[in-house]
C-alpha cells in the first residue's frame, strides 16, 4: 500500500506541474516530444512537427528551414524568397 500512496503522490505533483504551466500561459503539454504541437491533417489529430524549407532551383540544396507550430503555412515564407536578378 505505501508504495501505492508514493506513486499517486508522485502523479499528483507532475499534474500539478502541468496546470502551473497552463495556468503561464501553455496551450499544449506532449510528454513525448515537448517540442511537437498537436496539428491537424487530414487524418485528424496528430502531435507533429510543421517543417519548411526553401530550395536553391538549380542545385536543389536546402538554402533554409523554419520549423513551425502553426498548422497552415500563411505569412511563414515572408522574406525568405529572393528573385533570380534577369540580365
Amino acid at each position: 500500500m505505501p508504495d501505492k500512496l508514493n506513486e499517486l503522490r508522485e502523479r499528483a505533483s507532475k499534474y500539478r506541474e502541468y496546470h502551473s504551466r497552463f495556468r503561464a500561459g501553455e496551450k499544449q503539454i506532449l510528454e513525448t516530444d515537448p517540442e511537437c504541437r498537436t496539428l491537424h491533417s487530414k487524418d485528424g489529430l496528430y502531435p507533429a512537427h510543421n517543417i519548411q524549407k526553401a530550395t536553391d532551383t538549380a542545385n536543389h540544396f536546402i538554402t533554409n528551414y523554419e520549423t513551425m507550430t502553426a498548422n497552415n503555412n500563411q505569412g511563414s515564407w515572408a522574406g525568405w524568397a529572393k528573385l533570380p536578378k534577369r540580365s
